[in-house]
């Protein structure tokens, strides 16, 4: 209905739509428009190496199918995962010390496996006393022409602020301190205050290269596209309008195009008089051309379907664990791909982690391992892991860990032992014995119903 502007009424008609109007509707419609095509979002893909890299990150951070596919991932690949001597003569030592750095070991390995996942790159760097970190790669520059590696990391860390980190040496102050930029190679004077390692999946020679998610940024892009259309949708729902149709349109007869029954500004002004603040219970008298509506959004935007083209085209690059995840039927080949795909990673994430446990100065050789039984199908683990105990290749501490149970049963099977032996045995089984012979329902020696 016409009136003011208001959540209850229509608001009043627009302005005249002259040249000038025009041109800034334009303007702006442009300026949001390139925003969609070349920002983070969009389906562009960059050329630009750090452009990639930070598109890659955008990703990570903002598209829910894309953070659960590789948390997912990281969260099989690192399973089990524990440092062990290089010789086992080294256990105890080793034992002691894994204990005393594993919380900054295990930041550092969830750090590196994420970094892996998004940009299929982790730099890792570490000082001979402090902590190793990941250093972000679109914030690096590396090049590895015939195997030579040589990185330039970005700290942009002011001289307040490197004054104020009372961990650092004099030395790595000063080295701090020449720029914003720093060179390190496995031989200069930097690199040995600084030391580095890179892993990547690109060729050698090639630098970093580019992330595998690159391939999928225009999907990406579309499956945002999606999401924000319909969240568009969904906010004209916190609009409610009532609409009350007043009038019609003469179509025939001797008055056919008269506005004789149109609605008018007194018409609108008294029905808006009339229902304005009324709740409840109301009871109106109207013509027959008269109608009251709320228009709503329409259901079908907001079908999944709509999705379903994108989310294939991502399971191609999220590869089994989108199809064990995201398929009805069950395959259990998937599990064997998966598990392959781990080993692989994970040959390469442990080169790169042994060098970082070199750097934090272990007292003997270090080697980092992980676990495959996370791949293994419960029901067949369960056989498993009963006949390698039965048959003595395991022992009672590795059944009940895989089972679910800790040291305390040991405890609870010590006081158990000083129980009377009729508070140990089964109860009473009606099919396997008599009652009240022997304790548990069952004479010693007694075969089953004699």
């Amino acid at each position: 209905m016409p009136g003011k502007q208001t959540r209850r009424q229509t608001a009043e008609a627009p302005a005249e739509l002259t040249p000038a109007v025009a041109s800034g509707l334009f303007a702006a419609w442009n300026s949001d428009l390139t925003d969609r095509i070349t920002g983070l979002g969009s389906g562009v893909i960059p050329d630009r190496l750090d452009a990639c890299q930070q598109k890659a990150r955008y990703f990570w951070e903002t598209n829910g199918f894309v953070r659960g596919m590789l948390q997912t991932r990281i969260d099989f690949y690192d399973f089990g995962c524990r440092i062990q001597p290089a010789d086992k003569k080294d256990a105890a030592a080793i034992t002691s010390w894994a204990t005393a750095v594993e919380r900054v070991f295990n930041q550092y390995r969830k750090d590196a496996w994420q970094e892996f996942m998004v940009q299929d790159v982790v730099v890792g760097l570490w000082r001979e006393n402090g902590k190793p970190v990941t250093f972000p790669v679109d914030k690096c520059k590396y090049t590895d022409a015939f195997g030579e590696e040589k990185l330039i990391i970005q700290h942009k860390l002011s001289e307040t602020m490197i004054d104020g980190m009372k961990g650092l040496s004099p030395a790595e102050k000063a080295t701090l301190k020449r720029g914003q930029e720093i060179t390190l190679t496995k031989d200069n004077a930097a690199g040995k205050i600084f030391q580095f390692d890179v892993l990547k999946r690109a060729r050698l020679g090639d630098g970093f290269g580019y992330p595998a998610l690159k391939s999928m940024f225009t999907a990406l892009s579309q499956f945002e596209s999606l999401e924000v259309g319909d969240n568009l949708y969904a906010g004209l729902g916190r609009d409610v309008i009532m609409q009350l149709k007043i009038g019609h349109e003469i179509k025939n007869g001797p008055f056919a195009g008269n506005k004789i029954h149109f609605c008018t500004q007194a018409k609108a002004d008294n029905a808006v008089k009339q229902l304005k603040g009324k709740k409840g219970v109301i009871l109106i008298v109207t013509n027959f051309d008269q109608s009251f509506e709320y228009p709503r959004p329409d259901a079908k935007h907001f079908d999944g379907k709509k999705y379903d083209g994108v989310i294939r085209r991502l399971m191609l690059w999220a590869q089994p664990v989108a199809q064990i995840i995201l398929e009805r039927a069950l395959n259990p080949n998937l599990m064997q791909v998966f598990k392959h795909q781990a080993i692989a990673d994970r040959t390469l994430m442990a080169g790169h982690l042994n060098a970082v446990l070199q750097g934090m100065n272990p007292p003997a050789p270090v080697r980092v391992a992980w676990s495959n039984r996370c791949f293994a199908d419960s029901r067949l683990f369960a056989d498993l892991l009963k006949f390698n105990y039965q048959s003595g290749a395991i022992s009672q501490e590795t059944v009940r860990e895989d089972s679910g149970y800790d040291d305390r049963e040991l405890e609870r099977k010590e006081k158990e032992g000083k129980l009377p032996a009729a508070q140990k045995e089964p109860a009473y089984d009606p099919a396997h014995s008599k009652p009240n012979e022997g304790p548990g329902g069952r004479k010693p020696g007694s075969p089953d119903n004699p």
